[in-house]
């Protein structure tokens, strides 16, 4: 039996985590973007 304060205490570190792991995946995502938008333009500068 968990007692609804460690429950609730449980369910903000879970939501914590979600939104860390969410932010990563949206930081990584624009990382990439910006990556492939670099060497894009690269690429026109060589040409």
């Amino acid at each position: 039996y968990i007692h609804p304060k460690d429950q609730n205490a449980l369910l903000l570190v879970a939501d914590l985590m979600n939104h860390c792991f969410y932010a990563q995946e949206c930081i990584n995502s624009s990382k990439s973007s910006t990556e492939s938008l670099h060497t894009s333009t690269n690429r026109m500068k060589i040409q």
